[in-house]
């Protein structure tokens, strides 16, 4: 499964990055990651301001999103 992969993370496709907002039950913003065209590499270097200006503006929502991300990246 993609999403316990270490590698995941830089691997991911964009589509990929859709699927794993919609299983975070954060559907809402599939459109502006596939709009973006945001893969797993690009959300590796995303912030809460890089988020923000893709509409994630709920601080909750945002820490999800990066919190999986970094469990899937491997650098903790």
């Amino acid at each position: 499964n993609i999403f316990l992969s270490c590698a995941g993370l830089l691997s991911m496709t964009v589509s990929q990055v859709s699927n794993m907002s919609s299983s975070l039950c954060l559907a809402e913003y599939i459109h502006a990651f596939e709009k973006e065209s945001i893969d797993g590499a690009m959300l590796s270097f995303l912030n809460l301001e890089g988020l923000a200006q893709l509409g994630v503006t709920n601080a909750l929502h945002a820490s999800k999103i990066l919190g999986h991300a970094a469990k899937l990246n491997c650098d903790h």
